[in-house]
């Protein structure tokens, strides 16, 4: 803690230091807001783990400087602080006080700038470091998918910290960008490496592009090569542990190795071929062949469109209709990757005119029709590595067998209002049903819930936020 607080005071003494004359320093901002949240029918994807429906009052803070070195160079630093409410399982409280709260600062920007030719309007454009990315700027809440979303196993997760102003994803990287056209067409190259899920460290190279027709309408494309540069290629593709393997028999028919997804005659044939991997002295039976194993890395594809009403109507009429879609992984794999329509989400949002009374109100759906929990718990709490497989021990938590699709969370929504009371006290209001995870506590540590908490059709929560900020 101590630590923690001398880093502080000493990034907080650099920005009141006599910058070099050349040096120009930007005006500060920051803002503090105050948040209450509620969620109704929260459900954790992990057996041994349960949560308590979650009440809460928090604060939150930030503050960002930066500074021109010259004109074509420009530094972001940026700190944020909240409190966390923390569900656990030390046995400490009765079921209904399991929530703890715990106060939390961290670095939510640090990032550089570089332009190539005209600084007014530059040939090419780098920008470096640990900084928030939005390539959707109508998402309110879902979508982004991009760079929120896994390939195998298919997950879209939203961050585990924040429930208001999170539609975007947080990279680590490079990022090269180039305007065209007027300003009309822009593309981003990027090259960042994996910092919110395991394997830590492994580089992606992607790639987004918009175009905007005219005033009314505007179309978007990417690709993720998800993965593309493993660290330790060994992490990548996992074939140390027998949950992560398929095969096909000669019957024709391909299986997992995962124990119990299977009955009668096909439940013998799996779980030979489970226990000859268990131990790699033994060889496998008559029959088997195309033993293959799931890999994290992925071929990742979104596009996007978005039609503005407001230069048909007016500014008054803030109606606007906005969508999403994106293919998870366009390789397929047997038994649980080979059905492409079951890894593309689809997400449509739309503003609605309120004519004044509101800043904005916006309505986004999503469908995603994931047979699977939308968990990556199995791939950063596998004793012999990452598995790429579902993860299929939390069916049990919702009362379903291995082979049972979990189809309560196939339509997720998100309503989100903001009103401006003066120029700088805005109000924010959210009902939503999406993928939220939270931070837990357990005996001996921090984790997150490597999961989607609204797992049931019953599962939501709504924030009410007030917003001070400069």
């Amino acid at each position: 803690m101590k630590k923690a607080l001398s880093t502080i005071l000493g990034l907080a003494s650099l920005a009141v230091l006599p910058a070099p004359a050349d040096v120009v320093v930007h005006p500060v901002s920051a803002g503090v807001a105050l948040e209450q949240f509620q969620t109704f029918s929260p459900i954790s994807s992990v057996p041994t783990e349960s949560f308590a429906p979650m009440f809460m009052i928090r604060p939150t803070g930030w503050v960002f400087g930066g500074a021109t070195l010259n004109e074509r160079t420009d530094l972001t630093f940026g700190l944020g602080a909240t409190v966390f409410s923390l569900p656990h399982n030390s046995g400490t409280f009765p079921y209904p006080f399991q929530n703890e709260l715990f106060p939390a600062v961290s670095m939510v920007q640090a990032s550089g700038s570089y332009k190539w030719g005209d600084v007014k309007a530059p040939a090419l454009e780098i920008t470096f470091g640990a900084l928030p990315y939005k390539y959707n700027p109508d998402s309110k809440d879902l979508g982004e998918y991009l760079f929120r979303s896994t390939p195998y196993p298919n997950t879209v997760l939203n961050s585990p910290f924040d429930v208001v102003n999170a539609a975007h994803a947080n990279i680590l990287g490079g990022i090269l960008s180039k305007t065209a056209a007027g300003g009309k067409w822009k593309n981003d190259l990027f090259l960042i490496s994996s910092n919110a899920s395991f394997p830590l460290g492994d580089f992606s190279l992607a790639y987004i592009t918009s175009y905007r027709i005219n005033s009314v309408l505007e179309f978007g494309a990417g690709v993720n090569l998800f993965r593309l540069i493993p660290v330790q290629s060994e992490l990548e593709t996992n074939k140390n542990e027998p949950l992560n393997a398929y095969f096909t028999y000669s019957n024709g028919k391909k299986y997992t190795t995962i124990p119990g997804y299977y009955s009668g005659a096909d439940s013998a044939i799996a779980d030979s071929v489970y226990q000859v991997l268990n131990d790699t002295s033994k060889a496998l039976p008559s029959g088997v062949s195309g033993l293959g194993y799931y890999s994290l890395k992925g071929q990742m594809l979104m596009t996007r469109f978005s039609i503005d009403f407001k230069p048909i109507f007016g500014n008054a009429v803030d109606l606007k209709l906005y969508g999403e879609w994106a293919m998870l992984g366009v390789q397929n794999y047997p038994v649980f990757y080979d059905k492409p329509m079951e890894r593309m989400p689809i997400m449509l949002g739309l503003n609605i005119p309120t004519w004044g009374v509101l800043d904005l109100l916006s309505v986004e759906g999503e469908y995603w029709k994931n047979p699977y929990l939308n968990s990556d718990f199995k791939v950063a709490n596998s004793t012999t590595g990452p598995v790429a497989a579902p993860y299929l021990d939390g069916n049990t938590n919702l009362g379903l067998s291995a082979r049972d699709a979990v189809d309560g969370d196939d339509f997720r929504w998100s309503v989100t209002a903001t009103k401006s009371l003066w120029k700088s006290l805005s109000v924010t209001a959210k009902a939503s049903s999406d993928h939220m995870q939270i931070m837990q506590l357990f005996t001996n540590r921090f984790d997150r819930s490597y999961g989607d908490v609204m797992l049931q059709k019953d599962s939501w929560y709504y924030v009410l936020r007030v917003q001070v900020a400069i």
